[in-house]
């Protein structure tokens, strides 16, 4: 997967290491950090880190707050969005690669179905070029009537069998459409490939079983040329025989494909259940820093404005999950980010300690 270039994120935190180190961060420095990056990219991402540190500022004199306490809000905030970015990138990914191997299965099957439609018009030839040699023949005699019956009743059973077969690729292709419904574009052109695929096979099965009709009436005028109809006849079970190995191979790829799919359904489950525990222990998280800004609240009623801003990044945070709920593996990620929130409010605690005894004293 290609860069998509210098992020903000990476300029932030550069941004931020040199400003802790007493200097003021320019796009030379950032870029020696780096080692890459435009410089338009660069100024602009810097640019936006200078707003809004100004703009802290700006809200910690107003408002009478810590600027640490600022800083390190915005950038508890700041990681927990590169992290959901992080992981939004590697499931469209991942969608992407499942999306191209289904465009490729659509194409094996498709070239499948036109190597049947070959076969079909090769059948259709041999059965006209049988017919032009019916046409001088005479009446058949009560033994060649008696062999006519027991072939018909061989190919009614292989007319049988073969409509099952259809009735079973049939439903095949309803519960593969059914389960590329995330893929509606793609499903919705392969469906109507394959319903006008059904309706010419159809077609064509009708005109093989009138040809068939055709064929018993001019046979009852076979006298003298017994032997060649007869291999002639075999010759076409022998092809028909060929179209079902063909019919069963194609019912097995399918299969192949509707496990495929299967399989990918279990692991979208897994991913929303994996997603729904990071959600409770998110949740878990944020009733801990709620129960202990309320006491930061308590101890210095001068916060009451910067919790209700922290609380409105939490909502808008909490929107943004609730967009991306496929994210899965997230416990060690969550324990990294819920130990860094305890020691900032441990180190808020200590601040706000700090300041309570300087004015008691």
């Amino acid at each position: 997967m290609a860069r998509l270039g210098v992020t903000y994120q990476e300029v932030l935190e550069v941004a931020n290491q040199i400003k802790a180190q007493g200097k003021n961060p320019t796009i030379e420095q950032v870029r020696a950090v780096l080692k890459t990056g435009s410089s338009s990219t660069i100024a602009k991402h810097l640019n936006q880190w200078r707003m809004q540190q100004e703009n802290g500022d700006i809200l910690a004199a107003k408002e009478n707050i810590p600027v640490e306490l600022v800083g390190l809000m915005k950038g508890l905030w700041q990681r927990v969005l590169g992290h959901a970015q992080e992981k939004l990138d590697v499931i469209q990914q991942e969608a992407a690669v499942a999306i191209e191997e289904l465009n490729k299965n659509l194409t094996i099957l498709t070239a499948e179905n036109q190597e049947w439609q070959k076969k079909h018009a090769n059948l259709t030839q041999n059965k006209e070029k049988l017919e032009r040699d019916q046409l001088g023949l005479e009446e058949i005699n009560n033994q060649i009537k008696q062999e006519l019956a027991s072939d018909k009743a061989k190919i009614t059973g292989l007319n049988e069998q073969l409509a099952e077969k259809q009735a079973h690729i049939s439903e095949l292709r309803r519960l593969h459409e059914q389960a590329q419904h995330n893929l509606e574009h793609y499903r919705e052109a392969a469906r109507e490939q394959r319903l006008l695929d059904q309706e010419r096979f159809a077609q064509q099965l009708q005109q093989l079983e009138v040809g068939l009709k055709q064929h018993q009436q001019a046979l009852q005028q076979v006298t003298a040329e017994k032997s060649s109809l007869q291999q002639q006849v075999e010759k076409i079970n022998y092809e028909k025989t060929i179209l079902e190995q063909q019919n069963e191979t194609a019912c097995s790829k399918i299969d192949e494909l509707q496990l495929h799919l299967v399989q990918l359904k279990q692991e979208r489950e897994e991913s929303t259940t994996s997603a729904k525990k990071w959600e409770n222990q998110y949740q878990a998280l944020h009733n801990q820093f709620s129960t202990q800004a309320k006491e930061v609240v308590e101890a210095q009623k001068q916060l009451a404005i910067t919790t209700q801003q922290l609380s409105s990044l939490q909502n808008e945070f909490l929107a943004l999950k609730e967009q991306n709920t496929l994210l899965a593996q997230e416990r060690w990620e969550l324990a990294k980010e819920k130990a860094l929130a305890e020691g900032q409010i441990k180190q808020l605690q200590s601040i706000l300690d700090s300041k309570e005894r300087k004015k008691t004293g």
